[in-house]
């Protein structure tokens, strides 16, 4: 991120931990968490949400509590990365503790469809730059 003149921002940020989660690449995304504490990258929920992924993803489940308990919102995306995480962890009671704590809060479910559109909209305008930056064709 360095070679080019351009500074991430949280949405960038966001979109490279998702990438990592996916390829199970805890060691770039740790890198990542640590670019966003040295350059002071406020860390909201949004982007707290693709740590806590990234996190699960990888087996650092109690990692991933750590910063699901430190959400100010924990809103649908953020019990399911939790929910999900638990899951392929082998922690199958958890993640049912955790689906009756969300189904019993006070989350706003009418909010679920802005957290959706929120992910898209991420995902469609990080695909370029990441094709781009990688040399990928895209068909």
């Amino acid at each position: 991120m360095h070679q080019f003149d351009f500074r991430p921002d949280e949405m960038t940020s966001a979109s490279a931990i998702s990438a990592c989660s996916q390829l199970g690449d805890l060691k770039f995304g740790s890198w990542i968490e640590s670019f966003i504490h040295e350059t002071r990258i406020q860390l909201d929920d949004y982007l707290t949400t693709s740590l806590i992924d990234l996190y699960a993803k990888c087996g650092s489940i109690d990692k991933a509590y750590k910063l699901f308990r430190g959400l100010k919102k924990k809103d649908l995306a953020g019990y399911t990365a939790m929910i999900l995480g638990c899951g392929i962890n082998g922690r199958a009671s958890d993640a049912i503790v955790l689906f009756d704590e969300m189904m019993n809060a006070e989350t706003p479910f009418a909010s679920i469809e802005n957290d959706l559109m929120k992910m898209a909209l991420n995902w469609r305008s990080a695909l370029p730059n990441l094709i781009e930056l990688t040399g990928l064709t895209y068909l």
